[in-house]
């Protein structure tokens, strides 16, 4: 798994001041369109950014553009029929210095970085904050360049408070999570506005037996079930959260393996392992464990749509232990 850490994406931030000087300077000169949005996501064409998407664009026929960020999801820009253009490269540059509206939902870095200076920024977030983030976290200030400095540490939430006053609009689930929210960031009132979150959007479409249906569908697509499962096996979904470039300390021995296989064929049970997508370390199950998949977001990008069909959640401080409970 890839690993990432507030000390070496800080030390990356202060390397490239210049750059963002730079792109200050190209969106002072080059003018924006009305109505073009561009919509970009570290989860990729899933989340709230997909959910939103498909209300602009497909129902209200906005026009937009999609900034990919890894060839497989330019692949699958291409397969949905969507136009699309890498974000790190000149085009992205341009396409989002000339959108009128840029929506992200984990940071500015969604979309070209470079160029979000004069836009209205959608900031959707990818979760609720269940544990501390952003301003409230002393880990977001941490700095592999000088990091006992305090000087440092003041500059970054100077640019960390300049960065997040860029959102215009940031929806929030619940009053108490619009709390948090601000705090979290360093914004006002009218800036986080409690409208629900369009990444859940999905939970409440149809009836809850056909979301089952639909969510046990789409995880048997995406892992497959065991031989030794029958029909009705349960889904057990186990979800931590990141842990800032740390190794996950929950990653199982093989005899802790041997032990869950055991204890998964008892109750006719199989186990999801999602890590997280910037968390560290592997979760690799021993031969003859079968009743365990990896389901990370390389396998399925976007989880929420297959909430109805898992019967158990098992995480720490992931935002999923919200979005379970809107499932019956």
């Amino acid at each position: 798994m890839a690993s990432f850490s507030f000390g070496a994406g800080n030390a990356g931030k202060l390397a490239r001041i210049p750059l963002y000087a730079a792109g200050r300077l190209f969106t002072l000169l080059v003018p924006r369109a009305r109505d073009t949005w561009v919509f970009g996501s570290a989860a990729g064409l899933a989340d709230g950014g997909w959910a939103l998407w498909r209300e602009a664009v497909d129902r209200h026929g906005v026009d937009a553009t999609w900034l990919t960020g890894t060839a497989a999801e330019a692949r699958e820009a291409r397969e949905r029929g969507i136009r699309s253009v890498p974000r790190g490269s000149v085009r992205g540059l341009w396409q989002t210095a000339r959108a009128r509206v840029v929506v992200v939902t984990h940071g500015l870095g969604d979309a070209n970085r470079y160029a979000v200076s004069g836009a209205f920024v959608v900031q959707l977030w990818h979760g609720i904050p269940l544990k501390r983030i952003g301003l409230d976290s002393p880990e977001t200030l941490r700095s592999g360049f000088l990091p006992r400095s305090r000087a440092v540490r003041a500059f970054l939430r100077i640019m960390y408070r300049r960065t997040a006053a860029a959102i215009a609009v940031l929806p929030a689930a619940s009053d108490l999570v619009r709390g948090r929210l601000e705090s979290a960031f360093g914004l006002y009132d009218g800036q986080v506005v409690v409208t629900g979150e369009p990444r859940v959007d999905v939970l409440s479409i149809g009836t809850p037996a056909s979301r089952r249906e639909a969510a046990r569908a789409i995880i048997a697509r995406a892992v497959g079930a065991p031989a030794s499962a029958s029909p009705g096996t349960r889904w057990v979904l186990y979800a931590p959260t990141w842990r800032d470039g740390d190794v996950d300390p929950s990653i199982p021995d093989a005899a802790q393996w041997r032990r869950i296989q055991q204890v998964l064929e008892r109750h006719d049970a199989t186990l999801l392992v999602r890590p997280h997508h910037l968390g560290a370390g592997r979760y690799a199950p021993p031969s003859g464990v079968d009743r365990v998949r990896l389901m990370g977001s390389d396998v399925l990008a976007d989880v929420t749509p297959a909430l109805p069909g898992v019967d158990v959640l098992i995480t720490d401080y992931s935002s999923l232990a919200y979005d379970a409970g809107l499932v019956p």
